[in-house]
């Protein structure tokens, strides 16, 4: 009886979990975004841009990562461009981090990830 009882709860939660799974909620990294960067330019939407001051601090931010060229700030679309330079590589982890920072530091609800990273086509 509680074996039985064990092999639904068991077989529930594994049910539950590969739906959980196949929905891409679980994973860090649900969609095609690249988790590293190489040479070339990149475009992103960030999560919230709040006020006006939001746009100077995230370009400030990001041209202060090593190996960051150029970037864009647009308020009214909440999106950046940024390239990243020849001979560099970096990590989206490592923009993730330096924008997390930046945003706690700004605060009034600020959130500055990086969503729907791409690449630019030439």
């Amino acid at each position: 009886m509680i074996k039985n009882k064990f092999l639904i709860i068991v077989s529930v939660l594994v049910f539950l979990a590969s739906g959980f799974l196949r929905t891409g909620h679980a994973a860090n990294n649900s969609s095609k975004e690249p988790l590293i960067l190489k040479e070339g330019t990149y475009t992103a939407h960030v999560k919230a841009i709040v006020c006006s001051g939001c746009g100077p601090f995230i370009e400030n931010t990001l041209k202060e990562t090593d190996g960051i060229g150029t970037v864009a700030v647009y308020q009214a679309t909440k999106t950046v461009s940024f390239k990243v330079c020849k001979g560099h590589v970096i990590k989206l982890v490592t923009l993730q981090k330096n924008l997390k920072s930046a945003a706690d530091e700004m605060g009034m609800g600020a959130d500055y990830s990086l969503t729907d990273v791409k690449p630019v086509e030439k």
